[in-house]
């Protein structure tokens, strides 16, 4: 780097020079311990970060916030030294500077509820910031999939759903077996 300045101060130690990283880049990843999950089933979600030049980054932030409220942070899980605050469900790691080159792993759990659908997908971001790099995120999917007994006692990708059906005008309440290739009429 070429510095120059119009300064003429003679009191050189005062001068203050910014210098900006040219190409400056950081790489973020984000997986999952798990891909497929069960009811009040607790993974761990990885997040590798990594500095791509050979200048160190400055204040280095890892975020991530659990946005889906089909999974809870499992208190004091998260490894290298996060914050967590739990009316907005962010996990904050403040890293300082990551040296050129340099790669890093920070990790945390993550307990499924039992209240969510028998099949749905849960979609977490982690995003890295420093002083030279722009925003980057990473997200992982995990697909939650219940899995329910068959006869025999032998476990079955749902052939049989049990569905409970509420109205809440007249307050109905009813519950349904339904086999697969069976006609389901709910009238």
């Amino acid at each position: 780097a070429v510095i120059d300045s119009a300064e003429t101060d003679p009191d050189q130690s005062s001068v203050f020079v910014e210098v900006g990283l040219t190409n400056a880049d950081v790489s973020i990843l984000k997986l999952a311990s798990k891909n497929i999950v069960g009811y009040n089933e607790v993974y761990k979600y990885t997040i590798r970060y990594q500095n791509l030049t050979s200048n160190p980054l400055t204040n280095v932030v890892i975020t991530d916030q659990i946005t889906d409220n089909r999974i809870d942070y499992l208190l004091n899980s998260c490894t290298g030294g996060c914050t967590y605050n739990p009316s907005t469900k962010t996990l904050t790691w403040n890293k300082g500077v990551l040296g050129a080159n340099e790669v890093e792993t920070v990790e945390f759990s993550v307990t499924v509820q039992n209240n969510v659908n028998i099949i749905a997908d849960i979609n977490n971001t982690a995003s890295i910031t420093t002083d030279q790099t722009p925003r980057k995120e990473s997200t992982a999917v995990v697909r939650i999939f219940v899995e329910l007994p068959r006869t025999g006692g032998t476990i079955a990708l749902i052939s049989v759903i049990i569905l409970t059906l509420f109205t809440i005008t007249g307050a109905t309440y009813g519950v349904y077996k339904y086999k697969r290739g069976n006609k389901l009429n709910l009238k």
